[in-house]
């Protein structure tokens, strides 16, 4: 294998000059190696003359990185700077929030001490109001008991009246004539009682006289009142006017004051029982009632004021004139 030999390539010629001859003894070669001068001396290099590349590379590169040292530390100052004015603003921010959070506490504190003022302020509210609630109570129970004795008082005050009116009648239309006594006024009564049927003489009368107030005509006509000297007298002259008017077959039968001899005029003569204001007012409403709802009885007896439908139907007691409005509700 050792004499195998490589095949050399087509068209390729060996270099020439390219042997080298080897000292086949190495002590040989190493005795003149040691007779060869094998020192270089490099010729000094001129003073203008340009350095070698690397020795510019390396100046390059440290001129690079003293470049980029001073940029890093311009960046590392422009950093700390930027960051302690951030960490700054931050402390201002904290010691704000800090002020803040101790304000809110003192807020806090403030409110606590509020709401428990204003608890205490509604806890006394409220029991002042339970006192005045127990008092309005104590004040609406009083004010009930003293409108019943205000009733109680009414009540009485108008039985008294009526009572003193028990015996007395109201004659209505009679005019007043010049010069009017006490008199002829008893004697125009008396003619009354002769057209009615019932004496009244004077010992039967224990007072006749007319109501203050203003004429209603072109003459005085103010009621004539006339107190008898006992209730049956006046049952009997009113029992004798309802006769009269009932069995009337015209006007001139009615009783009026041409029967008396009163006046030149003939005018009805109407009588009723004297009345309270209140009663007045009260039996007018009655019979405009009347009038309205075909009512064909309408009348006054003891104070007392009836309504009747129709002969032979129930009579209806007429005391307030909220009872009129429930026979409106009923009709």
């Amino acid at each position: 294998m050792a004499n195998v030999q490589r095949t050399p390539t087509k068209n390729r010629q060996a270099p020439t000059n390219l042997h080298t001859q080897s000292e086949p003894d190495i002590n040989s070669a190493l005795l003149l190696s040691q007779n060869v001068n094998t020192s270089r001396h490099k010729r000094p290099r001129a003073e203008g003359s340009p350095q070698s590349s690397q020795s510019l590379n390396l100046q390059n590169l440290q001129e690079t990185l003293s470049n980029w040292k001073s940029e890093q530390d311009a960046h590392i100052s422009e950093l700390l700077e930027t960051q302690s004015t951030l960490i700054t603003k931050l402390a201002s921010d904290i010691g704000e929030i800090m002020n803040q959070n101790t304000h809110i506490k003192n807020s806090n504190a403030e409110i606590s001490r509020q709401n428990t003022e204003l608890v205490q302020t509604i806890s006394f509210l409220n029991d002042k109001f339970e006192d005045m609630k127990k008092e309005l109570e104590g004040l609406k129970k009083e004010r009930s008991e003293h409108n019943m004795y205000i009733q109680n008082l009414e009540q009485k005050m108008h039985d008294l009246q009526c009572k003193s009116r028990s015996s007395s009648i109201e004659i209505r239309n009679i005019p007043q004539e010049e010069g009017e006594t006490s008199t002829k006024l008893i004697t125009a009564v008396s003619r009354i009682g002769e057209a009615l049927g019932v004496p009244l003489p004077e010992s039967a009368l224990r007072d006749t006289y007319r109501l203050p107030g203003k004429s209603t005509g072109t003459s005085n006509t103010r009621p004539l009142i006339v107190e008898f000297s006992s209730v049956l007298l006046k049952q009997k002259v009113l029992s004798a006017v309802r006769s009269l008017n009932k069995n009337k077959d015209t006007v001139n039968n009615t009783l009026n004051t041409s029967v008396i001899g009163i006046g030149n005029e003939r005018r009805p003569i109407y009588i009723t029982e004297q009345l309270l204001p209140s009663q007045r007012k009260l039996f007018y409403q009655a019979r405009e009632f009347a009038k309205r709802n075909d009512f064909k009885f309408c009348w006054i007896t003891n104070g007392n004021i009836y309504l009747r439908k129709k002969e032979g139907d129930n009579h209806f007691l007429i005391n307030s004139i909220n009872r009129l409005h429930e026979l409106t509700n009923k009709m």
